[in-house]
């Protein structure tokens, strides 16, 4: 019932914003900020949204999600708002910048593609996966409307040249309206929160290491797809070398989990509940598992050792197609067997080497711009738009 309320009287709200954009005069500073088609505070978003806080901006951040909205008013007051509220309507039309992270759905109901506003889509990583114009399952008829919606972006950001060049090319945006500003998530990765791991109540004194896979839309999801795998030798391994892994689901999977595995004392599933934002814990992760995640771009920064699972990725690459050659650049190791597995994990949590040929070359060629500055980067270019 409250799903069609909203829906109903989200139209009035947006039909509302629509008359008042012809006379609210527009606040020269005011940013509204919004990621994950509302309903999260994650990512890009909200490492710009808490910095410009910090500095005393004329920053705001808006949600759909009731239950998220309540949390944050409590620490931002004032500059948090709630999508379905008139408060949202006089934000929104009084905003001059509008920032995205996903796409037009992150603002609903406002429709953020307005002459007088300008859009900044932070994205959400690097698009390993083809998608918009480059996808080899979308009609021409499809990539058209594509293109219409997402063309009308006055910017994004990259932390590269070869990403600047795909964002440009799948979104129908200019090449020098791709801002090189690095991705202020990353920022988060060199200025961990010393206390996380205690505040998740999880065990202190093991190796800790995530699995975090990617979101699969047409192909099902298999942790470990190996032949000589059982739960009992995974739980032997983690206790014989005092291992605790961690399980996290893409948002659009977590309600996948069931019957994937066991949880206990060694294997914790890292919920979206429990922690919102995942490159908070990352500093702390000893080993990272991922296949086709872009996760492990993010993970790359801190130089510690990966390891790679890509067993369906014909399957998962048929229909949509590929940006980069995934065996070509992956900083780590690939293993398609149990055994593998658990040597590799072995071998990478007692080296922990953090200087490798192949990681070298990830970072020269996906991580051109200074590392740790993202976030007041893109403060400075919003400044003086």
């Amino acid at each position: 019932m409250e799903h069609y309320f909203n829906k109903i009287y989200g139209v009035l709200l947006e039909l509302v914003s629509r008359f008042l954009l012809l006379f609210y005069k527009q606040q020269k500073e005011r940013v509204l900020i919004s990621c994950s088609e509302g309903m999260f505070f994650n990512g890009n978003s909200k490492q710009l949204f808490e910095t410009m806080f910090a500095q005393d901006k004329d920053v705001y951040f808006i949600t759909r999600n009731k239950k998220l909205f309540k949390k944050l008013k409590i620490e931002y007051g004032k500059n948090i708002v709630f999508s379905y509220s008139f408060m949202a309507v006089k934000i929104f039309v009084t905003s001059r910048i509008i920032i995205l992270s996903n796409g037009i759905y992150d603002i609903t109901p406002f429709n953020p593609f307005h002459k007088q506003k300008k859009v900044i889509n932070l994205w959400h990583g690097f698009p390993f996966k083809a998608i918009g114009a480059k996808m080899n399952n979308l009609s021409p008829k499809e990539i058209d409307e594509f293109l219409k919606v997402y063309s009308q972006t006055d910017y994004m950001i990259s932390s590269s040249e070869i990403e600047s060049e795909i964002l440009s090319e799948s979104f129908g945006i200019p090449l020098e309206n791709i801002i090189k500003t690095g991705y202020p998530r990353y920022d988060i990765l060199l200025s961990p929160k010393s206390n996380l791991i205690e505040n998740l109540h999880l065990p202190l004194g093991k190796k800790i290491i995530l699995y975090a896979p990617t979101y699969r839309d047409a192909t099902d999801l298999i942790l470990f797809p190996f032949d000589d795998f059982s739960s009992r030798k995974l739980n032997e391994f983690l206790l014989e070398e005092n291992i605790l892994l961690l399980v996290r689901l893409h948002k659009n999977d977590r309600h996948k989990i069931g019957g994937k595995i066991s949880f206990n004392d060694n294997i914790v599933y890292l919920d979206q509940d429990m922690l919102e934002e995942v490159n908070e814990i990352l500093p702390f992760i000893d080993l990272l598992i991922t296949d086709y995640s872009g996760i492990f771009m993010d993970f790359a920064v801190l130089r510690k050792p990966m390891i790679f699972i890509p067993y369906d990725i014909e399957e998962y690459t048929k229909d949509r197609g590929m940006n980069v050659d995934l065996f070509e650049i992956y900083p780590g190791d690939i293993v398609d067997s149990f055994y593998k597995f658990k040597k590799d994990v072995k071998y990478n949590l007692e080296n922990n080497i953090q200087q490798n040929v192949k990681l070298d070359s990830f970072l020269s060629k996906f991580h051109q711009y200074q590392l740790g500055k993202a976030t007041q980067n893109l403060i400075n270019f919003i400044d003086n738009i």
